[in-house]
């Protein structure tokens, strides 16, 4: 027996209430330098990555490993504890406690926590 699925009306969709937490001038720059520097496959040097996203207000602790193609969309809210791994689909969601949950507004990833790879099949 097939079910319907709920339809949803976006023409009612209002996110007027997020704020990105910088001006249009900050995000641009990021954007920018988040393509030369931290979402690419051309920079293997993770303490660039590091140093790229502190720059733009990232709190980074000890020990983190951030796999090149990472994509923080706003890196001033992004706080990420010691000795985290992140991969490459980071920003869309990360393992917190026994639940996956979106990263919205303020992304945070406690210490020694790990974000695996999407793989086929597979969250």
């Amino acid at each position: 027996m097939d079910q319907q699925l709920p339809k949803t009306d976006l023409s009612r969709f209002n996110n007027d209430w997020f704020d990105e937490g910088a001006s249009k001038f900050k995000w641009l720059l990021w954007f920018m330098a988040n393509g030369l520097f931290v979402n690419t496959p051309l920079n293997p040097f993770n303490a660039l990555r590091i140093f790229v996203l502190r720059a733009f207000g990232a709190k980074i602790g000890k020990g983190v490993i951030l796999k090149h193609r990472v994509n923080a969309k706003f890196p001033w809210n992004l706080e990420i504890g010691d000795h985290c791994w992140i991969g490459r689909l980071f920003g869309s969601k990360i393992k917190q406690s026994d639940h996956w949950q979106q990263l919205l507004p303020v992304t945070r990833c406690g210490d020694d926590d790990w974000e695996p790879q999407l793989q086929k099949g597979h969250l």
